[in-house]
């Protein structure tokens, strides 16, 4: 079966913002309601699969042409916002689909079946669970609408970040139906296409708050507001431009004793990741090989002790509090 290829995408796990994307090609206008895609009977996806026919191979084909076409479009985006900020070769491997609605699409487990009709079967046993957690997000995403105090606004987009945030079977959810492994993708493709939601809504809802009102300090905010809006901001990856301009903002709070520096140090190695391919703190980590370990470091031996200077702890704790908190990592197929 072929695949979607777009290039940076590993899996088509990445997150969203919101930016201009290519005319929706015909094809998907079947499976897109109000701009939000429901993929309900895959049926643009026929034409990945043998014995395909030569209309649907097309259309399976130009919906690839056109995630390919926002990926592009995103890429030359993201250079551009970067470069007004003084980076001028951003690394870009830690980048990739932001328009949500495009995502959605990419985010599709390509590969799972090997028919058109064992996806239906896969789609059939996933589609309960589905519908049952878009509605549980879709609810709380209406009550953070302009509804109460900041504060209270922050703790509702913080629930909805975490909910698509926590993955069928694994963690809080361990005790959740066992679903096939066709049936899981299916699921999780639709939590990954919900992230990708969550976090563009969060990050414009936050952009225009940061530019009017500044980086609040604890003083100002309160630890747990503060939290909350480190949060989303952590999780606005999609945008580096804004996560590098809130990173500049602390910089002078944390020197000051103001901010945590272990919450300096995990924005600030998510956006050097992403500018220059390689992290200060450790504090990414990736799977390989069905271990789990971290991100490209610069400077590997002097790792440790630049994890003590900001509070955080040796690497192998945090690695087994990573094992604890997201278990261990998939082994390798």
């Amino acid at each position: 079966m072929r695949k979607l290829s777009v290039a940076v995408c590993l899996g088509f796990l990445c997150a969203a913002s919101s930016t201009a994307a290519p005319p929706l090609p015909p094809a998907l206008q079947p499976y897109v309601h109000d701009g939000h895609y429901d993929p309900g009977d895959y049926g643009w996806m026929r034409g990945a699969f043998p014995g395909a026919s030569a209309t649907d191979k097309a259309t399976f084909d130009a919906v690839t042409a056109w995630v390919n076409a926002c990926f592009a479009a995103d890429q030359a985006q993201l250079r551009a916002e970067l470069k007004t900020m003084g980076i001028d070769n951003p690394s870009m491997q830690q980048l990739g689909l932001r328009d949500p609605l495009c995502l959605a699409v990419a985010f599709m487990p390509l590969g799972r079946a090997s028919s058109y009709a064992e996806l239906q079967k896969d789609a059939a046993e996933a589609r309960p669970y589905i519908a049952g957690y878009s509605f549980a997000v879709h609810t709380l995403r209406r009550m953070t609408d302009g509804r109460g105090s900041l504060t209270d606004q922050l703790k509702n987009r913080v629930l909805a970040d975490q909910l698509v945030r926590i993955r069928w079977g694994e963690g809080h959810w361990s005790d959740a139906p066992r679903l096939s492994p066709g049936g899981k993708a299916l699921l999780d493709a639709q939590l990954g296409a919900a992230m990708a939601e969550v976090d563009d809504a969060n990050t414009a809802w936050l952009k225009p708050i940061v530019a009017h009102g500044g980086w609040p300090i604890l003083s100002q905010a309160g630890q747990e507001a503060f939290h909350d809006t480190w949060t989303l901001v952590q999780h606005a990856d999609a945008d580096p431009a804004f996560q590098l301009q809130v990173l500049r903002l602390m910089e002078p709070q944390v020197a000051k004793g103001e901010l945590d520096k272990q919450n300096y140090a995990l924005l600030l190695d998510r956006v050097t990741l992403k500018t220059t391919g390689k992290q200060r703190y450790g504090t990414q980590m990736t799977c390989t090989a069905g271990k789990r370990a971290p991100e490209p470091v610069e400077d590997m031996a002097g790792l440790e002790s630049r994890r003590a200077a900001m509070g955080l702890p040796a690497m192998a704790d945090y690695l087994r509090s990573m094992e604890q908190m997201m278990g261990a990592c998939p082994p390798t197929p």
